[in-house]
């Protein structure tokens, strides 16, 4: 891991998955993209944060989060999802982690990320 801030971005949708991705790049994060809960553990190795598309053909993002919370990974973690029932046991959310509701509000998925943080 280097100088910069490194987002573990897991999302399925490929095209929103780049979006996501380039967005996260312009604003000095770097980006570790996964498609797959598999993928998205396989790749989870410092980063600081970690944003989680919640329903994937494979599984849950759920699933990666119970991951990191057994090993004690200490990223931040960001949800993302279009459904109204997240389904995430209480006790994998801590306070300092949050669900963005689709279509996201990239902004505020910045500022909750790194709130001194300005893309443009």
């Amino acid at each position: 891991m280097g100088n910069k801030t490194e987002v573990l971005l897991l999302e399925d949708h490929a095209d929103i998955r780049r979006m996501m991705a380039v967005l996260l790049a312009r604003c000095g994060f770097e980006v570790v993209q996964a498609e797959t809960v598999q993928e998205a553990i396989a790749r989870l190795d410092g980063q600081s944060f970690a944003v989680l598309d919640l329903y994937l053909p494979d599984g849950s993002g759920a699933e990666v989060l119970q991951y990191m919370r057994k090993r004690n990974h200490p990223a931040r973690v960001a949800i993302v999802t279009a459904a109204a029932d997240t389904d995430i046991p209480a006790n994998l959310l801590l306070p300092r982690d949050r669900v963005f509701r689709k279509p996201i509000d990239f902004d505020e998925l910045i500022e909750w990320i790194h709130p001194q943080t300005t893309c443009g």
